[in-house]
């Protein structure tokens, strides 16, 4: 499962920046973006109940850029695939400690004054991710 054009296209307009990759840069960074990468499948390694774990290429927005998939932990019985996708944001529009980044999405349905969703385990995931691989990664709601 890879990240569909649209929610890519949907995101780089939740945040009003584009989202293009329109300069040679893009290959250049492929190496450092694969390297990340690596280091966050080592960490969903050692993550208790994290299962599939795999790491993929796509060509999303004609480029290619890695991601990384897993099936996180069961909650009441149920799992989730979890994908961290990597992204070249408009440099113009770019304030990141990166040149890149990794995103995921997440189902944030839910009725007012119910329970929160889940975000199955995600923010420990993703401070792992930041500390250990010095990756430049968040989830988001969708």
């Amino acid at each position: 499962m890879v990240l569909r054009p649209m929610m890519y296209a949907a995101f780089c307009g939740l945040v009003a920046m584009p989202c293009s990759a329109g300069d040679a840069s893009r290959h250049d960074l492929f190496p450092a973006m694969m390297k990340d990468a690596q280091c966050m499948v080592g960490v969903l390694q050692t993550v208790p109940g994290a299962t599939h774990i795999k790491l993929g290429v796509t060509n999303l927005g004609n480029y290619a850029h890695p991601y990384v998939e897993y099936d996180a932990p069961p909650e009441n019985g149920k799992t989730q695939t979890i994908i961290f996708n990597s992204f070249l944001p408009d440099a113009e529009n770019w304030s990141g400690n990166s040149p890149y980044f990794f995103l995921a999405y997440l189902n944030g349905l839910f009725t007012p004054g119910g329970p929160p969703p889940s975000s199955w385990g995600t923010g420990v995931v993703v401070e792992r991710f930041r500390k250990e691989c010095h990756a430049d990664v968040n989830a988001l709601f969708t």
